[in-house]
């Protein structure tokens, strides 16, 4: 028992006004509790908008993709994997990976996301051929596509982030929870 000494008259004496041993265990043992929680929330969250970011930085590349492709008259093809996603251009009738612009750059996913796409609503499999899925042809037409994107911490939630399009007009993105 911890205690506190408290002067009575003469005598001095201990008093029992403080907590027992057991009681200070099972408090320390319900913040360390709620402390890991809290860690656990704020480092999926973090994920889940570390993951938007990316998701949205993703559309503004692939809008910016699809204008420069009506610009230039020349088709611009985006390859995806389960680790990432690379521009390509058609040249001299072949695909060639896009290097003439930064923001074509490849870009990898953010740890612990999965991704699955779907063209014109079939799933596809990713393959080692690095041809691309999605079009944006020079009239403005894009591939019919919707790219899922899901933290692995997820498992018990259905919260994903959708970015699809149409096959004209503007690439959208929708959050699912």
């Amino acid at each position: 028992m911890i205690g506190i000494m408290l002067l009575r008259g003469k005598n001095r004496e201990i008093v029992d006004a403080g907590f027992t041993l057991l009681e200070v265990v099972i408090v320390t043992l319900i913040i360390g509790i709620l402390l890991t929680l809290t860690t656990l929330s704020l480092e999926r969250d973090g994920a889940q908008r570390e993951g938007e970011r990316q998701a949205r930085r993703m559309v503004d590349r692939l809008q910016w993709g699809c204008e420069r492709a009506i610009l230039q008259g020349r088709l611009l093809g985006v390859y995806f994997s389960a680790t990432g996603y690379a521009f390509y251009q058609w040249r001299e009738a072949q695909w060639q990976l896009s290097t003439d612009d930064p923001l074509f750059e490849t870009q990898s996913w953010p740890n612990g996301w999965q991704t699955r796409l779907w063209l014109e609503q079939q799933p596809v499999d990713f393959t080692e051929k690095k041809i691309p899925q999605v079009l944006c042809s020079p009239s403005g037409e894009s591939t019919v596509f919707e790219l899922h994107l899901k933290h692995e911490s997820d498992t018990y939630s259905t919260s994903s982030v959708i970015i699809y399009s149409e096959g004209w007009g503007e690439i959208g993105i929708k959050y699912v929870k």
